[in-house]
């Protein structure tokens, strides 16, 4: 398999953290980047600590790809999600580009 490109900042290269989408040029791997943003740091914060290889266009960029595989694999989710209600889900792009739930637990409330 060769480099397959994402987006303008994003890509999955299986010579690059075995084909998990990174950001161009690094080994910054998208899935920490989507982690620290749910966590609530701001991307100034996000972009410090990555000290500069990220940019506001590629943290939005990976917010994008992430949203378009949730969309195109929602069914598939709830499909696999046992119970109903809302759910919080732990979720990662996996080598085949196929959204994966890692740990599907209920919301407490």
């Amino acid at each position: 398999m060769e480099a397959k490109p994402l987006g303008r900042y994003i890509t999955m290269d299986p010579a690059i953290c075995q084909g998990v989408p990174t950001f161009y040029g690094t080994r910054i791997l998208v899935a920490d980047v989507l982690e620290q943003i749910a966590s609530g740091m701001a991307w100034e914060a996000i972009i410090e600590e990555w000290r500069g290889a990220l940019n506001n266009e590629a943290i939005a960029e990976a917010i994008r790809l992430g949203r378009e595989a949730l969309v195109a694999y929602a069914p598939e989710l709830a499909a696999e999600t046992p119970g109903r209600g809302t759910l919080s889900m732990r979720t990662s792009l996996t080598v085949n580009d196929r959204l994966h739930v890692w740990s599907p637990e209920p919301l407490v409330q």
